[in-house]
């Protein structure tokens, strides 16, 4: 009796021990689970295409190949005239279409403008605007594979917006050079605040400046 006794609770025991170490459920595994690529984002003429996927995977997205970053997205700007549908796809083999809605912005007209700062006329302004593009297009030429847009903006300043990104617009003016009029039309692709002299600008975002020069041609500081 007493040994049928100790062998009962010496299950008991085993059982206790048992139920108090359950084995690993699916939301405790510490494996990271991929997600499926996936693109979305603001889909707009001039908006932002975002594709999630596997760190270091690549996307093709109309055209132009993009290497997912450590943070599992990678980013693609939208062209101001792309079309009503573009393409992507993934390494993984995975792809699909993004429609693309149309985008109306304003036209404007500036008058009043040195047109010799929207076209080089003079054989030193063409040379200033050529040493000009060089620095740009290498500045254009590096890459931060940081998380880019995705952290959002702040306002650089407390100013009113002059002029916001995507206008169309005409430069109406004189020429200093040959003291002919002229005009220009381009789409406008910056954001521009109206600010005093001297008044203090912050960054809009965290990042890194590639480019600093107070002598640009069209650009100036």
């Amino acid at each position: 009796m007493r040994r049928a006794l100790l062998a009962g609770l010496s299950t008991l025991i085993m059982g206790c021990a048992v139920a108090e170490t359950p084995a690993p459920t699916a939301s405790q595994d510490n494996t990271a689970i991929t997600p499926a690529p996936m693109c979305d984002g603001v889909l707009t003429q001039g908006g932002l295409v975002i594709c999630t996927g596997a760190p270091g995977s690549v996307f093709t997205v109309a055209g132009t190949k993009l290497t997912v970053s450590d943070m599992g997205s990678a980013q693609f700007g939208i062209s101001t005239s792309a079309p009503s549908v573009i393409g992507w796809s993934h390494d993984s083999g995975a792809f699909g279409d993004l429609a693309i809605a149309p985008r109306k912005d304003d036209y404007r007209e500036i008058s009043g403008f040195d047109c010799d700062k929207v076209d080089a006329r003079s054989a030193e302004q063409k040379a200033h605007a050529s040493r000009s593009w060089v620095k740009k297009q290498e500045a254009f030429a590096s890459f931060n594979p940081g998380p880019g847009a995705l952290g959002g903006f702040v306002k650089p300043s407390d100013a009113p917006t002059s002029s916001p990104f995507g206008p169309t617009r005409k430069y109406v003016g004189v020429s200093k050079v040959t003291g002919e009029p002229c005009e220009s039309t381009s789409v406008h692709r910056g954001y521009d605040m109206a600010t005093p002299v001297g008044t203090e600008v912050i960054a809009p975002a965290p990042g890194v400046v590639v480019l600093a020069d107070p002598d640009l041609y069209y650009e100036g500081g």
